[in-house]
C-alpha cells in the first residue's frame, strides 16, 4: 500500500467520522442547534 493510498482512506476514514458525529448530534438536537465545534468534538 503506498503513500498516497494511505492517506486516501484515512482521508476516508476522517469523513465517515465526522458524518456520523454530525448525523448523531443532528438527531438529538436539531440541526439549528448544532455546532461544528461539537461536532468536531464528537468526530
Amino acid at each position: 500500500m503506498g503513500v498516497e493510498s494511505r492517506k486516501e482512506k484515512a482521508k476516508e476514514i476522517n469523513r465517515t467520522e465526522i458524518v456520523d458525529a454530525a448525523e448523531k448530534l443532528f438527531f438529538a438536537y436539531g440541526y439549528e442547534d448544532t455546532t461544528m465545534s461539537e461536532v468536531a468534538q464528537e468526530a
